[in-house]
């Protein structure tokens, strides 16, 4: 659970809200029949963040009866929220299967519409994680009067992993992650050598959401150039990190780093991502980089297979019982997008390829 949460775009669309000042979308029916996304145009890369911008309160004002409540897309385009409405919907999956369900659709007051997670765990949220989703289908109205969308709601993570060929520390010196194997020990920043306890792999297409985010050699201490999904978090740290979090050090997403010049996102093909699992979340070295490892209380599902949820659980039942609890905390603070700029933006400009950019 996060003020900060992912979401699907949906495009900007006719307001379901054109009247201020009550509860009601009067004009949640304008969506009703509309379908976002499509065989060449998946949901699943449309993901966005969202964050609070100024917000504290448990929820999102409808129709801004009582204030106007700011948030972030992606860390930098700020928006006022309007309207929450609930629709009867069918999601399709990228594998062709559906799935009929109600799902949760707001917009700000420009009509930019997005499609939220739920704000708690259970079988709709299941449905969302569950396989990547191609497109939705809203079929009618569920709800259209509510005080407000809750703030706090499950994260909707989608993809936390190493690509192929990332070379990797262990007890035996640097291995490509792909060769390592349940048991291995592997050189960890807090807690010395520690066993792998599972390794997960998955070949997608490196398009949208799945489109890995490729650091250069030296962009942050990597000795050659590494490639991670978009979601997964590295390692900042010195007194830039701690001037904005009061941290020393704090993970953030590989895709709030990149630059356009020597971090960017590299399209095109096929991927293999690798996840690494162990006791507890961890910091290792991939090419020389801190980053961390899967953790599977903390992340969503959706890049899964049942049988790795199932391997998993079987591993950490108290995953199944108490969601990022039964796991464990996570190893570092958490940058959100428009944090982890500003640091990098305090950054002096590399020099070769072994000063650390971001390591100081």
């Amino acid at each position: 659970m996060s003020t900060t949460f992912n979401a699907i775009y949906l495009g900007q669309h006719a307001l379901i809200d054109p009247t201020e000042g009550n509860y009601n979308a009067e004009n949640a029916g304008a969506l009703v029949g509309m379908t976002f996304g499509g065989e060449n145009d998946a949901l699943v890369n449309d993901f966005v963040e969202i964050a609070p911008a100024g917000f504290t309160g448990d929820y999102y004002n409808q129709d801004n009866w009582e204030a106007t409540e700011p948030f972030t897309v992606d860390g930098t385009n700020q928006a006022n929220f309007d309207a929450i409405v609930a629709y009867n919907a069918t999601i399709t999956y990228v594998d062709g299967t559906t799935a009929d369900m109600v799902v949760a659709v707001f917009q700000d007051t420009n009509g930019e519409t997005y499609m939220a997670p739920f704000s708690s765990a259970g079988p709709s949220q299941d449905q969302l994680e569950v396989k990547p989703i191609r497109s939705l289908t809203l079929n009618s109205v569920n709800k259209s009067d509510y005080n407000g969308m809750t703030a706090d709601r499950q994260t909707w993570n989608y993809a936390v992993c190493f690509t192929a060929g990332t070379l990797i520390e262990t007890a035996t010196g640097e291995r490509p992650v792909e060769t390592l194997r349940a048991g291995d020990l592997v050189k960890t920043v807090d807690h010395g050598l520690q066993p792998l306890r599972w390794i997960g792999k998955k070949q997608v297409e490196a398009s949208g959401a799945f489109a890995p985010v490729r650091f250069a050699a030296g962009a942050m201490g990597n000795k050659r150039a590494i490639s991670l999904s978009q979601q997964h978090r590295v390692l900042l740290s010195g007194w830039q990190t701690e001037l904005v979090s009061g941290a020393r050090e704090a993970l953030t997403a590989a895709k709030n780093l990149v630059n356009g010049s020597d971090i960017i996102l590299q399209a095109g093909g096929s991927v293999t991502y690798v996840h690494l699992l162990f006791d507890r979340h961890e910091i290792i070295h991939a090419e020389g980089m801190p980053s961390e490892s899967f953790h599977p209380g903390d992340k969503s599902w959706s890049m899964l297979s049942r049988a790795s949820q199932s391997e998993i659980i079987a591993l950490f039942p108290e995953i199944r019982f108490f969601g990022a609890d039964g796991f464990g905390e996570v190893a570092r603070p958490v940058l959100r997008g428009y944090e982890a700029k500003l640091v990098q933006s305090m950054l002096k400009p590399k020099t070769d390829a072994t000063t650390p950019a971001l390591m100081h």
